[in-house]
């Protein structure tokens, strides 16, 4: 009984290790899905921009 209650503070700190480590890689998530949403968001713009170039080629030819 002695040891189990001897274990608790590691298994403490190693929780609190793994809580930490956790909300790292959910944040890191977050910023990895919010630079893939701006990333989408300049490619379409981008496509936008090259479409209209083309246009204006055609009608220059």
């Amino acid at each position: 009984m002695q040891d189990h209650v001897k274990l608790i503070p590691k298994m403490s700190e190693r929780l609190e290790k793994l809580e930490y480590d956790m909300v790292a890689v959910r944040m890191a998530t977050r910023v990895t899905n919010d630079s893939i949403k701006l990333i989408k968001i300049r490619t379409e713009k981008l496509e936008e921009h090259e479409t209209r170039i083309t246009k204006l080629e055609q009608k220059a030819a």
